[in-house]
């Protein structure tokens, strides 16, 4: 019975009592997340979805800085509008949006210089952008297109702000770094190895490729708990599922790889699915409550282990070997010779 509370409470809400269900332990709610004066916060597709659940909770919480990075101009507008109209320009101001493809791994490169030039301190960075459950594509580097940005543009992105993020740490403050991951990790195919290019830049089917990345977005927290983590220790990297939430990436994305069938996401699970605030409650208890490393965090607060490939640190480290690899190759001359990767910890 509990495991079907909490599956329900992961991944449901709006109609089903959702995070209700869960055991006293494991609950968590937008209301709980602290007052955030003076913090600076990085949120990766923070314009829209589950992104602007966490943005705009932040915002309520008073962050006194907050980057948002994403591809759409229009979006963000409206996103940056909304908050002002709702909470005024004062904090509306606080937002700075930078338009950003993390597919594109030198564009990124160039973006977090330009968020580290503008401040000293970030105390949360929120990995929550990424391609859904989409047809096989390759990314301009010629890398798959769910790998190049659900995880090899976080890690680009992540790596240039480490000495941020350190110094931040090293003032006694406590830095989270969340990767948004998704219980699909275990839908990832059973041969998955992470040895090789062309492994990498197989057609696996729309669902398998997503379920990848988000497996990639796992145990990329988790070698961040044993690399980083280890040596920082106020540096904590945790993963989350959100659960099914009514977003673009359900309602019309889906739509480009199962044109019918899709219909039973966007349609037929509508009255389930979670809003973009509920669907924000597990991050936001990662952001600003979780106080260990290496976690693997379901709604609202519900600690799972993963499959068994997420928690393979052999893995993880060669993920992590063929992710260096390759942004060393594919951006040598603008990210890599200044600095990224930043391997050691």
């Amino acid at each position: 019975m509990e495991a079907i509370k909490n599956t329900i409470a992961e991944n449901l809400g709006k109609m089903i009592p959702g995070n209700e269900l869960a055991s006293p332990e494991n609950q968590f709610s937008l209301e709980a997340v602290p007052d955030l004066s003076g913090k600076v916060a990085v949120v990766t597709g923070g314009s829209e979805g589950i992104g602007y659940g966490v943005t705009h909770t932040l915002l309520s919480k008073n962050i006194q800085k907050l980057f948002i990075l994403s591809k759409s101009d229009d979006i963000a507008a409206d996103a940056i509008n909304a908050i002002k109209e709702e909470m005024g320009d004062e904090t509306g101001n606080r937002v700075v949006w930078m338009k950003c493809d993390l597919s594109d791994w030198e564009e990124t490169g160039r973006t977090a210089f330009k968020i580290a030039e503008q401040t000293d301190r970030i105390d949360i960075l929120v990995n929550n952008a990424g391609r859904g459950i989409m047809t096989y594509q390759l990314a301009k580097n010629g890398i798959d297109l769910h790998m190049a940005g659900n995880h090899f543009g976080h890690v680009v992105l992540t790596s240039h702000l480490l000495p941020v993020l350190k110094a931040t740490a090293n003032k006694g403050n406590v830095v989270r770094i969340v990767c948004t991951s998704s219980n699909l990790h275990e839908q990832a195919p059973s041969d998955t190895e992470f040895a090789s290019v062309e492994e990498l830049n197989r057609d696996l089917g729309a669902q398998p490729l997503y379920g990848r990345s988000k497996l990639a977005n796992l145990l990329y927290a988790r070698y961040l708990a044993r690399h980083v983590t280890s040596q920082h220790p106020n540096i904590l990297a945790n993963a989350i599922h959100p659960g099914i939430v009514e977003t673009r990436q359900s309602t019309q994305h889906i739509h480009e790889a199962f044109p019918l069938a899709g219909y039973a996401m966007s349609v037929g699970a509508a009255p389930f699915k979670k809003t973009q605030f509920e669907g924000a409650v597990s991050t936001l208890f990662a952001a600003t409550a979780a106080e260990k490393s290496g976690l693997y965090v379901c709604p609202p607060a519900i600690v799972e282990r993963g499959s068994d490939k997420a928690n393979d640190v052999e893995l993880g480290e060669r993920l992590m070997e063929l992710t260096w690899k390759l942004v060393r190759e594919k951006t040598k001359s603008q990210s890599a010779d200044k600095g990224c990767p930043f391997k050691e910890s």
